[in-house]
């Protein structure tokens, strides 16, 4: 039974895309020059958002 004030898994991936994909993005989109690593994780979560829309 999950407590009152925890966080289930649809909360961290409402976290994930509404939250730190755009910081991400931007912190990205501030970088001089391109990080293979960070355009990986960004690609990821964009993925996993796509998934969860579909479903």
């Amino acid at each position: 039974m999950a407590r009152p004030n925890s966080i289930d898994h649809e909360d961290v991936e409402n976290i994930v895309s509404s939250v730190i994909l755009p910081l991400l993005v931007a912190y990205r989109d501030r970088l001089a020059e391109d990080v293979p690593e960070l355009n990986g994780v960004i690609s990821i979560l964009r993925l996993l958002e796509n998934r969860r829309a579909v479903e």
